[in-house]
């Protein structure tokens, strides 16, 4: 079974991070989402909630499971037996990003793999960030979100 890990800290997860993942079922048999925590960010929900935002949005895709570290992703990866991570992209930027996370993966890891995923033109745009500042003004943000992370909001 070919096995790919979709790490990413998923704050909130957006409907371009599930077209990525579901993009990737074409290519492998089943999709890890690691909900995993980013130390130099400032996470605007815990890493339960996230889980629980992911779990709830990918419910209906038997292939995609969800998990969620505090370690180091390679870690991960040894445990789960897949070289694979899986990384969208949106624009140059992400991909400058992403090539400097590879390189310092390599550095702990040689044998993992980069799987790279252009977002759709719908999503390219979205960002996390963006979502945020939505919902904290009162915007509708449920054409650019899963209804998991819609209700999470509304609780607030």
């Amino acid at each position: 079974m070919k096995v790919i890990i979709y790490p990413g800290s998923f704050d909130p997860i957006t409907n371009g991070h599930i077209e990525i993942a579901k993009k990737a079922l074409e290519s492998f048999d089943k999709v890890i989402i690691l909900v995993a925590n980013n130390e130099n960010k400032k996470a605007r929900f815990t890493t339960e909630e996230r889980y629980e935002m992911v779990k709830e949005a990918v419910s209906d895709e038997k292939r995609i499971e969800v998990y969620y570290t505090n370690g180091l992703t390679v870690e991960f990866a040894k445990k789960a037996g897949s070289p694979y991570l899986l990384r969208g992209i949106r624009n140059d930027v992400d991909m400058e990003y992403e090539n400097k996370y590879a390189e310092l993966t390599h550095k702990l890891d040689k044998s993992i793999e980069f799987v790279y995923i252009k977002a759709s033109d719908e999503y390219a745009s979205i960002s996390s960030t963006m979502i945020d500042k939505m919902a904290k003004e009162g915007k509708d943000i449920s054409h650019l979100v899963p209804s998991s992370v819609v209700k999470r909001y509304k609780k607030r």
